[in-house]
């Protein structure tokens, strides 16, 4: 079976006529029939019932059309990704992550994955909100991750939804701040009241972080307080020590370890029984290809173990091919049979 073939039988099927199919295929009318008689050999099956000067596709027909369909869209995207890849080559993007990002094996996985997927090399830059922000205004930088409130579209940009992060804490076990027993622990946050909250970051990210998380905590409402560390292992080392606080566990994109030692509890942060979540986006100059940009996104909630939200996103994509150029069902009536 060759795609060439697969092509005719499409264009049959869509012009009901082995002639106005020849005629847009570029092929003479016998040489059409002539491949749909192999194709039907190759299958052993029937795909057309010739009534006289007209014809019907046949269930198996039918089958084959709509799987053909998919066939031909998936390598017509494949030549158009591989052609892109190779156009792209020796361009750089240059992305902007959050301090709070994992720095461990995150810059590898997306470097490779970006450079594989769209051609692009990768420069990573850390920084906090405002600095990202900054990078980017002044061109530094070609996109940026950051919560969905700093930024709405303009002219200049375009904004991507990626995922929603839930925020965590972990304690010593010494500390049990909520009496529901279950295999994910929930905390409110009102549970926190007096409670020390460590921070990862880098130290002079370590403000911005802070103003970030009481607009997101409203910590304010507590009377919580906020001391930095260099790392998550730094801050867990210190609370197995005895320091009774909470460590910030923020699990967006690879951030950290996933499992929690045997001293702490990790528990799901919660505001009145709701789950306090940093809704991510992704910004973007408009200069970077649409293209690019939705390979990006979709490596970040690959990364971001987010496949629900990425299996939407890919049925979307197949939703607006289909409905791009809206043509009408073909309808596997009679078809007509040149002379």
């Amino acid at each position: 079976m060759q795609l060439m073939q697969l092509r005719y039988f499409i264009a049959i099927v869509d012009k009901h006529s082995f002639t106005e199919a020849a005629r847009e295929c570029f092929v003479t009318q016998p040489n059409l029939s002539q491949h749909m008689r192999a194709l039907e050999k190759e299958l052993q099956v029937p795909l057309f019932i010739r009534r006289g000067r007209s014809f019907e596709v046949t269930p198996a027909g039918k089958l084959l059309y709509q799987r053909a369909l998919q066939i031909i869209h998936e390598v017509d995207n494949l030549v158009v990704q591989v052609q892109r890849v190779n156009r792209n080559l020796g361009s750089t993007l240059r992305l902007g992550l959050l301090s709070s990002m994992d720095r461990g094996d995150l810059p590898q996985i997306l470097t490779e994955q970006v450079l594989n997927r769209t051609g692009l090399e990768l420069e990573l830059f850390y920084g906090s909100h405002d600095e990202l922000y900054d990078l980017f205004g002044n061109g530094s930088i070609n996109a940026f991750i950051s919560d969905e409130r700093r930024l709405a579209n303009s002219q200049s940009l375009r904004k991507v939804s990626l995922f929603s992060t839930k925020l965590q804490v972990e304690l010593p076990k010494s500390l049990e701040l909520s009496p529901e027993k279950r295999q994910k622990p929930k905390l409110d946050l009102g549970a926190l009241h007096g409670t020390t909250l460590l921070l990862a970051c880098e130290p002079e990210h370590f403000d911005d972080e802070c103003h970030a998380l009481e607009q997101l905590l409203h910590l304010e409402k507590i009377g919580g307080s906020y001391q930095h560390v260099p790392s998550l292992s730094e801050g867990r080392r210190l609370l197995q020590q005895g320091l009774e606080a909470a460590l910030l566990v923020d699990k967006s994109l690879l951030k950290g370890a996933h499992e929690t030692p045997a001293k702490l509890t990790r528990y799901e942060l919660t505001n009145q029984g709701r789950p306090i979540k940093r809704h991510l986006c992704c910004y973007a100059r408009k200069n970077l290809g649409m293209a690019e940009l939705d390979e990006l996104c979709t490596i970040i909630l690959e990364l971001g173990a987010k496949q629900e939200l990425l299996i939407a996103q890919r049925e979307q994509r197949s939703y607006d091919y289909e409905h791009q150029e809206p043509s009408p069902e073909p309808s596997f009536t009679e078809h007509s049979i040149p002379l």
